[in-house]
């Protein structure tokens, strides 16, 4: 979003509440920035649509067996490198999210395909949400052109990228 010149808010950990105290969404929170991203965003998808009726939802389909290769490291090595408060912080975002604070294969690809189903019914006939699917790979062309924007002449940027056998130092 920087490339493009978009504030986006650089975690959305403040609003977790939402899932597992019942809190209202912290519109002023979600004023201060254009686009946002990371858990627990892509489980409000109602409750922003509800705060904000002019959004725009950009949904990323990740393919499930990735997903989980993901989940695994960080729910093991992804977690171990953190300090103790963050650490606590990614643990209560989890329990809230995904109901567990360790990995488990069978709870998270459930979890995978009730969430992508639910969105599919949510977003169903909709002209503000676009689906990409990571597979797929990402380019700027169905983004820009979404959010009404010309596409920067860079390279779409990718992070927390990992080929198998290399340890994923960034992944966050």
């Amino acid at each position: 979003m920087s490339v493009l010149g978009i504030s986006s808010a650089p975690d959305s950990a403040a609003l977790i509440g939402v899932l597992d105290r019942g809190e209202d969404l912290d519109l002023e929170f979600l004023a201060r920035f254009d686009a946002f991203f990371d858990n627990p965003i892509p489980f409000l998808s109602r409750q922003l649509d509800a705060a904000l009726p002019n959004a725009r939802f950009v949904i990323t389909h990740r393919p499930k067996d990735e997903w989980l290769d993901s989940m695994r490291w960080l729910f093991g090595p992804g977690l171990d490198r953190l300090d103790a408060p963050t650490r606590e912080l990614g643990d209560r975002v989890h329990r809230a999210v995904y109901g567990i604070d360790t990995f488990d294969e069978h709870v998270l690809a459930n979890i995978h395909e009730r969430h992508y189903d639910d969105l599919r019914t949510w977003s169903h006939g909709r002209d503000d949400t676009l689906w990409l699917d990571l597979a797929d790979g990402l380019s700027w062309e169905p983004l820009c052109s979404f959010i009404e924007m010309a596409a920067p002449s860079v390279a779409f940027p990718r992070s927390n990228a990992s080929d198998d056998g290399e340890e994923r130092e960034g992944e966050r």
